[in-house]
């Protein structure tokens, strides 16, 4: 997962560097995810545009994007629909509000992971194993994210590749640096690096998190999986 830009405490491999390779590809226009939200500026208010928030997310969770109503997400909520429209003006608009809370949520998450693990001096590859916990323990807590993002592209396509792409562009960057800076990394395109170790994040978080009954990840498959993301970050012996 991205894992924060800093510095740690182990020493860097001495003699000339490779530079490592860049990702060619180029950043999206945002159409949803960078867009500007009018933030309540009391606390209730606040507070209100969570509620909201939460009974959507149940909403879309359970019924879909399709079948998931306005006045279901307002009588879940407990609110006036009067007050919903004070703060959403549709139902699409609900949705990619939404989508940017879970995104920022996503983010929010791996870089406080990553950052606890450069605050330990641990080293690049055990950033992104910490990282990744990180991000499982906070899936936990939000089962429904993979159900509501499964909905995007009924929404609108271009949502959908807004979201990964920015997701990938942001992890690419983060092992870039450490390519660059740390070492112990193998040479490949960092955007195609990302977009593997996010698959392989959202698969497992389902089978484990999503479908499982307990909703976490067992310590044996977050071992194993650390060992899988380790491989894949160090790459094969020569």
């Amino acid at each position: 997962m991205p894992a924060a830009k800093g510095t740690g405490t182990k020493t860097k491999p001495k003699g000339r560097k490779k530079a490592a390779k860049k990702s060619t590809s180029r950043a999206r226009p945002s159409r949803y995810l960078l867009k500007e939200e009018a933030e309540p500026i009391t606390e209730r208010g606040r507070a209100t545009r969570r509620k909201i928030l939460e009974a959507a997310e149940q909403c879309f969770s359970e019924f879909g994007y399709s079948e998931a109503s306005v006045a279901e997400i307002v009588r879940r909520s407990g609110l006036a629909q009067g007050t919903f429209y004070n703060y959403f003006d549709s139902k699409k608009e609900i949705f990619t509000a939404l989508i940017r809370s879970i995104y920022q949520g996503m983010l929010d998450s791996t870089r406080s992971g990553a950052e606890r693990a450069r605050g330990e001096g641990l080293d690049r590859v055990e950033v992104e194993v910490q990282a990744t916990q990180s991000f499982f323990d906070w899936l936990a807590e939000h089962r429904n994210m993979h159900r509501i993002l499964n909905l995007m592209d009924e929404v609108d396509p271009e949502l959908t590749i807004e979201y990964f792409s920015s997701f990938a562009r942001v992890y690419a960057e983060s092992l870039s640096r450490s390519m660059d800076e740390e070492g112990g990394l193998q040479d490949v395109d960092p955007e195609v690096l990302a977009y593997f170790l996010m698959g392989g994040n959202e698969y497992v978080s389902k089978r484990w998190i999503l479908w499982d009954d307990a909703g976490k990840m067992p310590p044996r498959i977050s071992r194993d999986f650390a060992r899988i993301i380790a491989g894949a970050l160090r790459g094969a012996s020569s």
